[in-house]
């Protein structure tokens, strides 16, 4: 995993893997954004909602 950027003013942090698949990581969980770059910002533009990838903290 490597930085990409961050989205929202800091509230969340980009990142890429290997692979070149998209994740957005903040504080309510990790987030798998597309399996490239141009999926990660079709739906960051689009509000796309993404898929979740960790199970949320007890409430």
């Amino acid at each position: 995993m490597c930085p990409l950027g961050q989205e929202m003013d800091g509230q969340a942090l980009l990142a890429i893997d290997a692979h070149g698949r998209v994740y957005s990581l903040d504080h309510t969980g990790d987030w798998y954004l597309g399996s490239d770059i141009d999926h990660a910002i079709g739906a960051l533009v689009t509000g796309t909602r993404p898929s979740r990838l960790t199970a949320p903290g007890p409430a």
